[in-house]
């Protein structure tokens, strides 16, 4: 596999999170009638905010696979952090919209999302000062 074939393969499943938790929220709209905002409602709420915290983690992790890809860093750093940036997007989806209850679920995916942004970085850090 080319560098950027491995990129797209962790780009798929976290863009079909983005997407479940999109679609969840739009069910969510029609089921509390709320078409702007929470509307007092928790399970909207969390909703949301799953859907937003994986907008705000999600691309900045894709760019620097990405970038390791451009600079033809090991595949191995491409892999490591993909896998662990879909793995932990997932605990914390899941959590976040109680189909796993439990804080801890969360907060495994949570740090599993910053192992991935440190081993993308550590790829980026060895790959510019070889």
């Amino acid at each position: 596999m080319t560098h950027i074939q491995i990129v797209a393969l962790y780009t798929v499943p976290c863009a079909l999170i983005l997407f479940a938790l999109s679609v969840n929220c739009i069910r969510l709209r029609f089921k509390h009638k709320t078409s702007l905002g929470h509307g007092g409602h928790e399970e909207m709420e969390r909703a949301m905010r799953a859907h937003a915290n994986a907008a705000e983690h999600i691309p900045i992790v894709l760019i620097m696979l990405v970038l390791l890809g451009m600079l033809q860093a090991s595949t191995l750093f491409i892999h490591i952090a993909g896998a662990v940036l879909v793995a932990g997007r997932t605990l914390h989806a899941l959590a976040f919209t109680q189909v796993l209850p439990g804080n801890h679920w969360r907060v495994s995916g949570q740090v599993l999302t910053f192992a991935a942004y440190f081993v993308a970085i550590a790829g980026l850090v060895v790959s510019v000062l070889r």
